[in-house]
Parts: structure tokens; sequence; C-alpha cells
């Protein structure tokens, strides 16, 4: 079961990471679309629910889509059957506590992170902002009290904010994205 969930939080990954790219104008479409459903990165056709069934639909239409035929990018059933395997894992792990759902969402935010960061080395303000409130959540839920998570937060900001600052041959070191990643790399 947490292998199906997980493939379908793939292929709502999938779909997220397009659509951020598009809100920051990392990528154009001019077609009209309608926003709330799932539609072709092509051609813009609403698609039907049986073409997005997470990686049995992308085997069927052997990588391509229905409508125009164009190629679908080889991340999408490498996303699905990834966020698959690790909602496994992290439930295997964590014998389903309540803290389970705050890992799984981290695991999920992480994730979409990776490749959004792979693909247009920028880390959107939104994931990080929800990844610190994840941490928060778990912090106050089993160890609050314990400022050491806090400090950790605080000081690895200033720690890469001061590296951000730092300019190798004329450009930042590390980006704005990766300071605020790195409050919730310390709070977690």
């Amino acid at each position: 079961m947490m292998l199906v969930l997980g493939l379908c939080v793939g292929s709502f990954l999938n779909m997220a990471i397009f659509r951020v790219a598009k809100k920051y104008g990392l990528i154009s479409k001019k077609q009209k679309t309608n926003e709330n459903r799932s539609y072709c990165d092509f051609c813009g056709r609403q698609l039907r629910w049986y073409e997005n069934v997470p990686v049995v639909s992308w085997i069927i239409q052997k990588g391509k889509t229905r409508c125009c035929h164009n190629p679908l990018p080889w991340e999408y059933p490498m996303i699905e059957i990834f966020t698959g395997v690790m909602f496994l894992l992290v439930f295997q792990i964590s014998d389903f506590r309540y803290q389970t759902i705050i890992y799984l969402v981290i695991a999920s935010l992480l994730l979409f992170s990776l490749v959004f960061d792979l693909k247009y080395m920028i880390l959107p303000d939104r994931a990080n902002l929800m990844l610190c409130a994840s941490a928060l959540v778990l912090w106050y839920a089993g160890h609050f009290g314990e400022w050491n998570y806090i400090y950790c937060g605080l000081g690895s900001v200033i720690f890469f904010f001061i590296l951000n600052r730092i300019k190798i041959r004329g450009s930042e070191a590390m980006g704005m994205g990766d300071v605020k990643y790195s409050l919730f790399m310390g709070l977690f």
C-alpha cells in the first residue's frame, strides 16, 4: 500500500516540478490549459485518468504522449518509482508512529528540491519553507525544550550566509536558496 501511495505522490511531484518551473518562468508554454487538471506538456490537451496512472501509463504509451506522440521524459517513471520505494522504506523504518507522516512529507519535499535543483539550479522558497515548518513540527512533537536544534538551524544559516557573500571569480559560491535550505538542515 505504501508503495502505491509513493508512486502516486511521485506522479504529483512530477506535476509540481513542471508547474513550479513554469510559474518561475523556467519553462514557457504558450498553449491554453486548465491549470487545475493534468495536461500534455507539449500540446496542452487535458489528460484522461488512465493516462495518469504512475509508471504503468508511461510503459503502455512507450514513453510518448498519446495525443501528439512527443517523448515523455524518462525522469517521470524514475521519480515515481523512487518515491514509491522511499515511502516503503520510511514506513518500514518508522513502524508507523505519528512522526511517520511528517517523515514522508519531508522525504517528498527533499526529492522535489533535489530534482528541481538538478534541473533548474534553483531551490524554490516554498519548498524550503515547508521543509523548515516540517522540521519545527518534529522538534515540537519530540524534542520541545531541547534548544540545540534551534541553535543548529541558526548557526547553519549564519555559516551558509557568510559563504553566500564570498565571491569566487565574480560569482556567488552558494545561492540564497542553499542558505534557506541550511536552516532546515540545522533544524532537522
